[in-house]
């Protein structure tokens, strides 16, 4: 929906951007592989076709965050496995800057950062802690201090060197 709602915006280039950022919601989960990667990937373009001050932006395109859908192994082939691929077939197919950044995995393995040295996003070998994730009464949306985790996990998976505007895929 999202996207068709913004298509013109993005064919008309009516905003400036060096890099964008590009998800799709863990409400996809009843959407086949195929009709998923096929929407990912016509979003990916859109973006990648440039702004108007930017002919070849960088695309980031992240892996969904944890939430009350269900377990680790259920949900990383659709919020992980899923989005990966596409950005893979992507980058071997198409010329267009666009990376991928796992934001899913780090949950799921309570990795370190600066501002979390110690987390523990999950209870269980096979068990997000949604309690401490999800938003009271709310599950499928994050608490504050998830969305900062997550948002410290995408600025660390960034290489800067792709924020240069270079004209050529790297």
């Amino acid at each position: 929906d999202w996207t068709n709602a913004r298509r013109s915006e993005l064919v008309n280039k009516t905003y400036c951007y060096d890099a964008a950022f590009a998800s799709r919601g863990g409400n996809d989960t009843s959407v086949d592989d195929t009709s998923y990667k096929t929407q990912l990937k016509s979003l990916i373009r859109l973006l990648a076709q440039g702004s108007n001050c930017q002919a070849n932006p960088v695309i980031f395109v992240t892996a969904h965050m944890p939430d009350s859908q269900g377990s680790i192994s259920s949900l990383r082939p659709l919020f992980v496995d899923r989005v990966r691929a596409a950005v893979n077939e992507l980058q071997a197919s198409e010329s267009i800057r666009v990376r991928f950044i796992d934001m899913f995995t780090p949950f799921a393995t309570n990795q370190a950062t600066t501002a979390f040295p110690n987390p523990s996003w999950t209870t269980g070998s096979n068990a997000f802690d949604i309690n401490k994730i999800g938003r009271e009464g709310d599950g499928l949306h994050p608490r504050r201090f998830a969305s900062i985790y997550a948002g410290e996990i995408a600025a660390n998976a960034i290489n800067m060197g792709d924020l240069g505007g270079s004209s050529s895929p790297t």
